[in-house]
This record gives C-alpha cells, sequence and structure tokens, in this order.
C-alpha cells in the first residue's frame, strides 16, 4: 500500500530544498558581482522611464512585449531606482520556476525520475550559457508562467474550474513576456479540446477565458495610452524583419542545437530518445506528458522562426525537454530492469556531473564579468563626471546600462541603435526622426559603445565609420545630417579606452560647409 503522507512529506520537502538551492545559485547572479548585460540594461531603462511617465514604444524604442518592462518597473521601485529590486524578481522567478517544475514532474513521474529532471533542469536554466542578462529575461519570467500553466492544467478538471482559469492567466500572461512561450498554451487548447472527458468544453472555455485576460488588458492599456500602434510596429514589424528568412534551413538547425548545444544538449538527446522508443501498452500519460509532447512541435517551430540560437531563447523549451527526459528515462529504466536503488544511484550521478560542469561554466564566466565590469564602470564614471544630472547623454550602440547606472536619459526615442541599422525595418523617415530629436535636445555627451555590438544583425556602426562615409547602410541624406550634427563635438578617448564625444565649447566653432551641401560647426 502506497504511503501517501509520506509521499506528500516527501514532495514538499523536496521542492523546498531545491528551491532553495535555486535561490542560493542564483545569487551568483546579484549586482554586488556582476555587470549590467545589453538586454537587462535595456529592460531595466524603459522600466524606470515607466515610472517617470514615459510611454514604452512611443516614447522610448524597444520591440519587447510590454510584460519585461512592467515587471522591471516594479523591480525598480522596489529597489529605489537600482538594480537589487530587479534582481530580487528574477532571482523569485527563478525560484518559482524550480518549485513548480518540481511539483509537476514528481506528481507525473514519481521517485526518482521527476525529482531528478527537476534537478538537471534547474542545473540547465541556471547555466550562465542559458542564465543570461543577470537573469532579468522575458523568457525566464515567462518559464515560471510556463511551468504555472503546466501544474495549473494538470489539476484542472470538472470539479477544479479554478485550476485552469490560472492556468489560462499564467499562459496569457506569459506571452507578455515571450510570444514564443505560447506553445505550451496552444498544446495545454489541443489537450483539452481533445480530452474525451464531460464537460470538455466548460474547461476549454475557463482555460480561454483565462487566458484573454492579461494580454486583453494590455492592449487596452497602450491603446488608451495611444501607445498601441508604436507597439505594433516595434514588437511585429521589426520582429518580422529580425527573424529568419531561410525558415526551413532554421528549422533544421533548431533541431540540431537542442541535440549539441550546450547544456541543453543532455536533455536534447533525452527527448529525442523518448520519441524513438516504443512506449509500454500500459503506460498512462499524465496531463503534463500529453502536452509536452503536443507543444514540442511548436517550440521548435518558434525557436526557428527566430532564426537565432541564442543561449536564453532555449529556456522556453525547459517545460518540454525536461518532461519528454523524464519519459525517456523512466522507459529506458524499466526496459533494463533496473530497480530504484540503481536508479537513485545514477540520478546522483547525473546530478553530480551537472554540478562539477556547472562550476567550470561560473568559473569560466567570472572572467568574462570581469572585463566587462571594468569597461561599465569606467563608461558609467566618464558619463558621470563630464555631464550634469538632468543632461540628456546618448549611448551610441546597446550598452543602455550605462544610462540606466549613471542616471541619464537618453536624448532621443531611438535609445540604442537596433533600428536604424535592422534591413527591412528602417528608412529615410526613422533616420530623421532620430536627428530630430538629437536637434530639439542635444546630448551633453556621446559614449560611442559601438564597437562592443559583435552581433551579426544588425551590423553596427561606429561614429567614426559614419563621419567618414564608410557605410552603406544608411540613406546618403541621413548621413550628412548626422556628420553635421556630430561635428558639433569633439573626440577624446579616457585613458580606460571610452570613446567619448563631448560637446565643444561654442567660441571654438566656425561654421563650415560640407560637401553635401549640410551646414555643420566644426573646431577652428
Amino acid at each position: 500500500m502506497r504511503d501517501v503522507d509520506g509521499e506528500i512529506r516527501g514532495l514538499r520537502l523536496g521542492t523546498a530544498l531545491l528551491a532553495a538551492m535555486t535561490f542560493m545559485a542564483v545569487c551568483f547572479y546579484a549586482p554586488a558581482w556582476t555587470p549590467m548585460h545589453r538586454d537587462d540594461g535595456a529592460f531595466a531603462y524603459v522600466g524606470r522611464q515607466l515610472l517617470h511617465g514615459v510611454l514604452p514604444y512611443r516614447d522610448v524604442w524597444d520591440h519587447k512585449p510590454p510584460g519585461i518592462y512592467l515587471m522591471n518597473a516594479l523591480g525598480v521601485a522596489i529597489g529605489g531606482d537600482g538594480r537589487w529590486g530587479i534582481w530580487l524578481l528574477s532571482a523569485l522567478a527563478a525560484t518559482a520556476t524550480v518549485a513548480l517544475s518540481t511539483c509537476v514532474l514528481w506528481s507525473s513521474f514519481g521517485v526518482p525520475w521527476g525529482p531528478l529532471c527537476a534537478v538537471l533542469g534547474a542545473l540547465v536554466m541556471v547555466d550562465p550559457k542559458l542564465y543570461e542578462e543577470n537573469g532579468n529575461l522575458t523568457e525566464l519570467y515567462g518559464l515560471a508562467l510556463q511551468w504555472m500553466t503546466l501544474w495549473a492544467v494538470s489539476r484542472g478538471g470538472e470539479r477544479r474550474l479554478g485550476s485552469l482559469l490560472l492556468a489560462g492567466l499564467a499562459a496569457g500572461a506569459a506571452v507578455t513576456f515571450k510570444p514564443t512561450t505560447s506553445a505550451i498554451a496552444i498544446a495545454s487548447v489541443i489537450y483539452l479540446a481533445s480530452a474525451a472527458q464531460a464537460g470538455r468544453w466548460r474547461r476549454l472555455g475557463t482555460f480561454l477565458l483565462g487566458a484573454a485576460v492579461v494580454p486583453g488588458l494590455t492592449v487596452a492599456w497602450l491603446g488608451a495610452v495611444g501607445a498601441l500602434s508604436a507597439a505594433l510596429d516595434c514588437v511585429v514589424t521589426y520582429n518580422r524583419a529580425y527573424a529568419s528568412a531561410d525558415f526551413a534551413g532554421a528549422l533544421w538547425r533548431a533541431v540540431e542545437r537542442c541535440v549539441d548545444k550546450d547544456p541543453i544538449n543532455v536533455l536534447g538527446v533525452l527527448t529525442l530518445a523518448s520519441l524513438l522508443i516504443r512506449m509500454p501498452r500500459s503506460a498512462v500519460q499524465s496531463a503534463a506528458e500529453r502536452v509536452a509532447l503536443l507543444a514540442l512541435p511548436f517550440e521548435l517551430l518558434w525557436l526557428a522562426l527566430q532564426g537565432r540560437f541564442y543561449g536564453h531563447y532555449f529556456l522556453t523549451l525547459l517545460p518540454v525537454l525536461t518532461i519528454r527526459s523524464a519519459v525517456a528515462l523512466r522507459v529506458l529504466a524499466g526496459r533494463l530492469g533496473m530497480r530504484r536503488a540503481p536508479q537513485g544511484v545514477l540520478g546522483l550521478a547525473l546530478v553530480v556531473v551537472f554540478v562539477v560542469r556547472l562550476g567550470m561554466h561560473m568559473q569560466h564566466q567570472s572572467v568574462w564579468r570581469r572585463s566587462e565590469a571594468a569597461w561599465q564602470a569606467a563608461a558609467v564614471h566618464a558619463v558621470q563626471t563630464q555631464s550634469h544630472p538632468g543632461e540628456p547623454v546618448l549611448v551610441w550602440g546597446a550598452e543602455l546600462g550605462v544610462n540606466f547606472l549613471a542616471m541619464r536619459d537618453a536624448p532621443t526615442r531611438y535609445a540604442y541603435a537596433f533600428p536604424l541599422f535592422m534591413p527591412g525595418y528602417t528608412t529615410l523617415a526613422t533616420w530623421q526622426e532620430f536627428v530630430a530629436d538629437l536637434q530639439r535636445r542635444p546630448p551633453a555627451l556621446i559614449v560611442d559603445a559601438s564597437a562592443r555590438a559583435n552581433w551579426p544583425t544588425p551590423v553596427m556602426v561606429s561614429l567614426d565609420a559614419i563621419v567618414a562615409g564608410e557605410t552603406a547602410l544608411m540613406p546618403s541624406a541621413a548621413r550628412a545630417e548626422v556628420v553635421g550634427f556630430l561635428l558639433r563635438y569633439r573626440k577624446q578617448t579616457t585613458p580606460e579606452g571610452i570613446e567619448l564625444w563631448v560637446r565643444a565649447p561654442p567660441a571654438s566653432l566656425e561654421l563650415s560647409q560640407l560637401s553635401s551641401g549640410w551646414p555643420a560647426r566644426r573646431r577652428s
């Protein structure tokens, strides 16, 4: 006879222990010893702008859904204009993710494969190759909501419509952080619609009602404040230009990356095995298993559509991969006739291997962070010493963390240069709006951080290259205006290597004429 009370106590103790260990692990990413990353800084900057009455998309450009900005605004409010509140929210999201995943996996697969895959999923999540931006990621918040959806769907029944309403709320909220988290929601809809149970349409309707609440409120808010059209332009039009054009090739690469990209590869190989091995006829699939299987093709589809395979993009796949890995391990152990004791030893060995590898990754990451922290501290110091509070500062590139940490606003809606160089999105009107912003509110200082933008698309161009005419990535008319504006500044480099463009004193300037016919100022 099963010791149900004992299993429940074990589940509670195991969940609490693993959640506590996860919180301790993400302390490695605390602001005390980590610099702000690129996206981390952009989200924090926009979040603080929201607290000052600035609207996303319309007044400050970025291309993520609004959930991440609202979460960062809350974090800034909690942390008093600093980073600690944002980090705390991301740490709680990671902790909640592990707690919910442990509940789902343990209740679906029992001991040892449920807890083991929960541990493996947690170790993969906090690995520096996936847990980027200090955890301040759209994917991380979406991941917690994905697991909440699975947990609530697993509990939902004819007499538990409240669980399905919660599942829908979580699924809808996840989409406002990252649209690619919708695979779990779509799979849940298919699962509920195809379930051969009485009242299935009531259950499905309850889920869909919940799923419509958060996106509906978000759209209503953006429409009420006049930012909806700008939001569609940033989130839909830009991301469509950003997405992969070679979908077939990207789909194959998505599958390939799942089985060869460290550290996701172990879960990817086990997931592949779960699809190849024959399931026992007597096997009873839990709701989580069925939803994960239905979600897998959608997860790969969304990953391929992005066309890029940055580490944090794989976080959205973790629920599906860990559940399918548990399926593979359970079936393989049964085929091999393994008893519980050898299974436990194997599971412990896998955990030890992952912990050792995680330690090596974090050691490697700490070296990189020291160089990042040095550049960022030097840039922030330069901005604070060469500009006054309230004066706008333009960081040319994508290092908005400098604006956030130095507490200087950008002088333009295009606070970083992504949209200016994205093929298929940028136009002459985009550049003209950018230059008009600068002319209306000239920055006291420009920091050229373009050399730190090491991604293939969009290609970033230094200010020196623009002045020298060494780029074909911007319209000639726009270049003339930008050069005319830049020649009002003089370039200097700090001892730490920070490239600054400082506004030249009016007395040292004389009016000149560029060959293009655009008036500009230069030093005499």
